[in-house]
C-alpha cells in the first residue's frame, strides 16, 4: 500500500504508480485511513473509498518509517480542529470568536486577534456614542419663542407691533385655558362627574367667546390704527382702497354680532346678568359698526383727495421733464443758430451774385469752344438742371430758405437775415 495514498483519475479509477512520481493533471489523491479524523472515516466507510483495511495498516505500519503513535496523532485532531474553528470564525468579520486557551492560542494565527479587537473597538464606540448623547432639554434655549407672523407689506421684516404681541398673547393665554378645561384637572369644586361634560362644553364655550373677542378687540385695535394712518400725506391710494373693504368687513361683522347679542338679550329664559352682558356686547358691536360704517365713508373722501393728489404729482412729473428739456434746447440754439444763420445768410448772398454773373456770361458773353455754366448749387448736387420731363428735380435754396434774426432787429430787411432786402 503507498505511504502517500491512492491514486485516482477523473472517474475513481485506481492508478498505479510510485510514491516517488509526481500526481498528474486530473488525478486525485486519496489520504490513508490513519490521517482520517473519525468523521471523514464514517464518509471513507460508507463511500467504500477506504484506502487500507486495518491488517493491511498495521502491515503498512511496520514498513513505514513515518509511523505516527496515538499521541501524535490526536495532537493532530486537537489542531485540525482548531483550524477549522478559526476558519469558521473568520467567515464573518462581526462574529464574536469563541475564547480560546492559551495553549491553544499560541498555535493560532492572526484571525482570532484581529476578530477579538475588532469586537473591542466596535462595544468601544457603541459606549462612546451613547455615553455623548445629551438629553433632551425640558425647555431648550434654541426654541424661538416668538410667535410667527407674516412679512410686511412691502417685503419687510419690522418688529412686531403692540397689537401683534397682544394677539399672541391672547392666543396662547387661550391654549393654555383650553389645555387645563379638562375633566381629569378639574379642582375641588368642580360639579358632579354627571354634569361634567355640559360644565366643561360651558366652560369651553366661555373661553372661545373670550378668545374672540380679544382676538377682536385686537384686530380692531390694528384697524383703527391703519385707519388713523390713511389721513397722513404718505398714505397712497392702494392702501386706502384695501383699508375700505377691511373696514366695510369690520362693520358686517360687528352688526351681525350686534343681532346676535340682541336675540340673545332678548331671551326671556336667561338669567339677569346673562342678559345684562348680552345687552352690553349688543350696544358695544352696534358702536363699533356705526363706527366703521363712519370710518368707511370718510375714507372713501380721502380717497378722491389722495387720488387726485397722485395725478397731479404725476402731470408734475412731466411738466417738470418737459420744462429741462426745453432749458437744454434753449441752451444750444443760443449757442448754434446765430453764428449758423450768419454764416449762411452771407453764403447764399455770394452764391446769388455768382448767379447773376453766370446768367450774364451764359447769355451775353460766352467764349468760343466753351459751354454753358451751371451754377453753384446746381455743380453742388451735381445735377445738371431744375427741371426733367416737366418735373422739378430740386428747390433753390436762394429762393425757398428763410432766415430770421435770432435778435430782431428794426430794418427795411424785416428781421430777417436772407432774403435781404434789395
Amino acid at each position: 500500500m503507498p505511504t502517500r495514498g491512492v491514486v485516482v483519475d477523473r472517474f475513481g479509477n485506481e492508478v498505479d504508480d510510485d510514491d516517488s512520481d509526481v500526481v498528474a493533471d486530473g488525478h486525485g489523491l486519496r489520504v490513508p485511513v490513519r490521517f482520517m479524523d473519525s468523521q471523514q472515516r464514517m464518509v471513507a466507510a460508507a463511500t467504500g473509498h477506504a484506502v487500507e483495511d486495518a491488517d493491511d495498516a498495521d502491515d503498512a505500519d511496520d514498513n513505514n518509517p513515518y509511523l505516527v503513535d496515538d499521541e501524535q496523532l490526536e495532537h493532530g485532531k486537537d489542531a485540525y480542529a482548531a483550524r477549522s474553528h478559526r476558519l469558521s470564525a473568520g467567515m464573518h468579520r462581526h462574529r464574536v470568536p469563541t475564547p480560546v486557551s492559551d495553549d491553544d492560542m499560541a498555535d493560532s494565527d492572526d484571525t482570532d486577534r484581529r476578530a477579538a479587537a475588532y469586537d473591542a473597538m466596535k462595544k468601544r464606540l457603541s459606549g462612546a456614542w451613547k455615553a455623548r448623547r445629551a438629553p433632551v432639554p425640558a425647555d431648550p434655549s434654541w426654541v424661538s419663542r416668538v410667535p410667527w407672523r407674516p412679512r410686511g407689506k412691502y417685503g419687510n421684516d419690522a418688529a412686531p407691533s403692540d397689537a401683534e404681541a397682544r394677539r399672541a398673547a391672547a392666543y396662547f393665554g387661550f391654549k393654555a385655558r383650553l389645555h387645563s378645561a379638562g375633566p381629569q384637572r378639574r379642582s375641588l369644586s368642580s360639579p358632579p362627574a354627571g354634569d361634567a361634560a355640559s360644565e366643561r362644553r360651558a366652560h369651553i364655550e366661555r373661553l372661545q367667546r373670550a378668545f374672540f373677542q380679544e382676538r377682536r378687540a385686537v384686530e380692531s385695535s390694528d384697524l383703527d390704527a391703519r385707519i388713523r394712518a390713511a389721513f397722513d400725506d404718505s398714505a397712497s391710494s392702494q392702501a386706502i382702497v384695501e383699508l375700505i373693504g377691511a373696514a366695510d368687513a369690520a362693520a358686517q361683522a360687528a352688526g351681525s354680532e350686534a343681532e346676535a347679542a340682541r336675540a340673545r338679550a332678548l331671551d326671556p329664559t336667561l338669567a339677569s346678568e346673562v342678559v345684562s352682558a348680552a345687552r352690553r356686547r349688543m350696544e358695544d358691536s352696534a358702536f363699533e359698526r356705526d363706527r366703521m360704517a363712519t370710518a368707511v365713508e370718510q375714507l372713501r373722501a380721502r380717497l378722491l383727495v389722495v387720488k387726485a393728489d397722485e395725478e397731479d404729482a404725476r402731470r408734475l412729473r412731466i411738466y417738470e421733464d418737459a420744462k429741462a428739456e426745453r432749458d437744454r434746447l434753449a441752451a444750444e440754439l443760443r449757442d448754434f443758430y446765430p453764428d449758423v444763420a450768419e454764416r449762411l445768410a452771407e453764403l447764399l448772398a455770394r452764391i446769388a451774385a455768382n448767379d447773376e454773373a453766370i446768367e450774364r456770361i451764359n447769355a451775353y458773353g460766352l467764349p468760343r469752344e466753351r459751354g454753358r455754366l451751371l451754377c453753384a448749387e446746381l455743380t453742388a448736387r451735381n445735377l445738371t438742371g431744375w427741371v426733367w420731363n416737366s418735373q422739378p428735380l430740386a428747390r433753390r435754396l436762394t429762393d425757398e430758405l428763410r432766415l430770421p434774426a435770432f435778435e430782431l432787429q428794426p430794418g427795411p430787411d424785416g428781421g430777417y437775415l436772407w432774403p435781404r432786402s434789395r
